[in-house]
């Protein structure tokens, strides 16, 4: 079970339906949804190689991105940092995405591996034997439905579902 669909929970589910096992992934919005934009760093390439992401991506709208630039705090800016430079791989290129349709494309792939995926569906119990957590409870059309597995996993970023609970 994973709890939370944006990069990391879709990438789990991801890689992990990919490498066989029967995966439940919930998210409690609808994607796209709005989030801030992100600056994609050139050591992602190996994960979503490993997700098997990649030509997705390469042939995606996201602008590719071949440096980055840094400004101090008066606004003067450090010389670009070409990723080629440092990396003489396919992986000195990466991208900038636009974050709502990234999440999409995150989770549309997740569900292409195999995972189960259950958009607009609230987690609203982890469901626990002793401090291990073996299943949830999600809110599908107006009713609690329960779900077990050998291991629940919490990608609510900053929700912090379990993290907070404890």
């Amino acid at each position: 079970i994973v709890v939370g669909g944006g990069p990391a929970g879709s990438t789990v589910a991801s890689i992990l339906s990919r490498e066989g096992r029967k995966v439940v992934l919930f998210e409690k919005e609808r994607f796209p949804r709005h989030h801030i934009g992100e600056s994609l760093m050139t050591d992602t390439y190996f994960t979503f190689e490993r997700m098997g992401l990649l030509e997705k991506l390469k042939a995606s709208p996201f602008v590719r991105k071949y440096s980055v630039q840094f400004a101090n705090p008066a606004g003067k800016e450090s010389r670009p940092f070409y990723f080629f430079e440092a990396l003489h791989h396919e992986s000195a290129v990466t991208w900038q995405v636009t974050r709502a349709q990234f999440d999409l494309m995150l989770i549309e792939h997740a569900a292409d591996q195999g995972a189960d995926v259950y958009q607009e569906t609230p987690i609203k119990r982890v469901l626990f034997e002793g401090k291990r957590a073996y299943g949830v409870e999600a809110l599908m059309n107006g009713e609690l439905v329960r779900f077990e597995a050998p291991v629940v996993v919490d990608a609510t970023g900053q929700t912090a579902m379990l993290s907070n609970k404890f």
